[in-house]
C-alpha cells in the first residue's frame, strides 16, 4: 500500500501577536512619511507664492562655462557690434566709477582692454529684468572668459577655455592666387597667411605664383570647441612651380619660430626680398626706360614696388639713416647705409616712420616710412634705389645674397624630424582641378 504525505493548511481569523506588532510599526512609518511630504508641499507652495526660488540651477554662460544663478534670474545674451573700450562698455551698463575702477584694476583685466566686434556676452540682472546689471560675462580672448560682478560686490573671475592642438596636413592647387586659395579653402584658417608669408619671405615671391602652381602645408592648429582659432606652429611648407620646388621647415618655439632649408641652414638673407609686404614689381631697373610721366627715354635706376597707399615700408637690411628729405622728383625719401658697402633709398613716401631721424640705427624689417605717391609719381608705390660701392645696381640681382650663418645641422633631432615631415609631404595628394 502506498502512503501519501498529507500537507494541512490551517487558516484562522485570529492574528498572531508578532504580526500585529509589525502592522502597527508599518502604519506609524507611513504616517510619518505622509507628514513629511505634506510639509514639503506646503513649503513649496509658500515659496511659489512669494516668488522665492527653491534651489539653484546651472546656467550656461558664454562658451560653456558653468555659472550658478537662480532659475528666475533675468539673462540677456548678445554680440558686440563694434569695438568698444571696456570702461565705455561698463558705462553702457550704468556701472559707477568706483566699481569700474575696482574691476579695471584686477590683474585678469589687461590694461586698455578693447572688447572686439563680434564678441559674445551675457548679462545677468537678478530677478528684476528692469533692474541694474549684476554680472557681465564676455570673451576676453580665445582662451579666457571674463566674468565681471557688479553686485552685491565688485569682483572679477577669469574662466579658462580649453584650447586643443591638432596637426593639419593639406595639399592645394592655386586657382587664382595664393591668398585666394587659402581664404577660399574650408579647411585652412585665415591666420595661416601671414605665417606662411613669414616662412617664405626669403625664398618665394608669393605674388608671382600662378594658377596651377601647387603647395603643401603641415602645421599645428589651435581649436576651441572643435572650431579653428589660429595657427600654433608651421612645421613644413612646400611650393611647387614649373621646374622648381621649395621646401621650408619650421624649428624653435611656437612664439619665436625660425625657418630653415633642407640642411638646417638659415633662410635669412642680407636683404629682404621687397621693402613692402605683398608688393608687386611694377617697374624694373632699366637704363633705357621711357618715363611714365614725362615720356622721355631716361634710365630708371631703381625697382618699383606697387603697394596700397599707407602700407608700411621696411628696411631691407640693418643699417643707419644717412638722409631723410623731400624734393620734387623723389618726394619724401630715406637713405640707409649698410656696412659701408651698400646703400638703399626709398622714394615717394607718404610720410616718414616714427623715430627715423638722420643717424638713427635700424634693424632689418624696421618700419622707415609709408607708401605714397609724393614727387614725380603716377600712383602709390615705393621706388627702391640700390647702390653697391656708390654704383646703382639692379636690386633683384643682389637680393639673394646670403648671410653666413650656422644652421641646426644635418644630424640628430632635426634630421629625424625633417625626414618624418618629408614622408608626410610626399604622401599628400592634390585635388584634381581643371583649368
Amino acid at each position: 500500500m502506498s502512503s501519501r504525505r498529507k500537507i494541512s493548511i490551517h487558516s484562522s481569523s485570529a492574528t498572531s501577536p508578532r504580526r500585529g506588532f509589525r502592522i502597527r510599526v508599518t502604519g506609524l512609518v507611513l504616517l510619518g512619511v505622509g507628514v513629511v511630504i505634506a510639509g514639503w508641499l506646503l513649503v513649496r507652495a509658500a515659496g511659489s507664492a512669494t516668488g522665492q526660488p527653491e534651489a539653484e540651477v546651472e546656467q550656461q554662460a558664454g562658451d560653456g562655462a558653468q555659472v550658478k544663478s537662480p532659475p528666475q534670474t533675468a539673462i540677456s545674451d548678445g554680440v558686440i557690434r563694434q569695438d568698444v573700450a571696456l570702461p565705455e562698455l561698463l558705462a553702457k551698463f550704468n556701472i559707477g566709477p568706483e566699481v569700474s575702477a575696482t574691476l579695471l584694476a584686477h590683474p585678469a583685466v589687461p590694461p586698455d582692454l578693447t572688447v572686439r566686434s563680434g564678441t559674445l556676452y551675457r548679462v545677468e540682472y537678478g530677478t528684476d529684468p528692469g533692474g541694474p546689471a549684476r554680472v557681465l560675462t564676455f570673451e576676453r580672448d580665445d582662451t579666457t572668459l571674463l566674468s565681471l560682478r557688479f553686485q552685491p560686490y565688485a569682483h572679477v573671475t577669469a574662466i579658462p577655455r580649453e584650447v586643443t592642438v591638432h596637426e593639419v596636413r593639406y595639399a592645394g592647387i592655386i586657382t587664382e592666387n595664393f591668398w585666394v586659395s587659402i581664404l577660399e579653402s574650408d579647411r585652412l584658417h585665415h591666420t595661416l597667411l601671414p605665417v606662411v608669408e613669414e616662412a617664405l619671405k626669403w625664398t618665394v615671391d608669393l605674388f608671382h605664383l600662378r594658377p596651377g602652381d601647387r603647395y603643401k602645408l603641415i602645421y599645428d592648429e589651435e581649436r576651441r570647441d572643435g572650431r579653428p582659432i589660429g595657427v600654433k606652429a608651421l612645421k613644413a611648407v612646400e611650393i611647387e612651380t614649373p621646374g622648381q620646388a621649395y621646401r621650408v621647415f619650421g624649428i624653435g618655439a611656437a612664439d619665436a619660430p625660425a625657418y630653415v632649408d633642407y640642411y638646417g641652414g638659415t633662410l635669412r638673407r642680407q636683404f629682404l626680398r621687397a621693402p613692402v609686404k605683398f608688393g608687386i614689381v611694377s617697374s624694373r631697373f632699366n637704363p633705357q626706360r621711357r618715363h611714365p610721366v614725362t615720356g622721355e627715354i631716361r634710365p630708371h635706376g631703381g625697382t618699383d614696388f606697387a603697394a596700397p597707399e599707407g602700407a608700411p615700408i621696411y628696411a631691407l637690411a640693418s643699417g643707419r639713416i644717412t638722409r631723410r628729405a623731400e624734393d620734387p622728383n623723389n618726394g619724401k625719401y630715406v637713405e640707409l647705409s649698410h656696412d659701408g658697402r651698400f646703400r638703399t633709398m626709398y622714394l615717394h613716401m607718404s610720410s616718414f616712420g616714427p623715430g627715423t631721424e638722420i643717424g638713427t640705427p635700424l634693424q632689418q624689417g624696421d618700419v622707415i616710412g609709408f607708401v605714397g605717391s609724393t614727387g614725380l609719381s603716377t600712383g602709390p608705390h615705393v621706388c627702391l634705389r640700390f647702390r653697391d660701392r656708390g654704383v646703382e645696381k639692379d636690386f633683384l640681382q643682389y637680393r639673394d645674397e646670403a648671410v653666413i650663418a650656422s644652421g641646426v645641422g644635418v644630424t640628430g633631432h632635426f634630421t629625424d624630424r625633417r625626414d618624418s615631415l618629408l614622408d608626410i609631404l610626399d604622401s599628400l595628394e592634390y585635388e584634381e582641378i581643371i583649368f
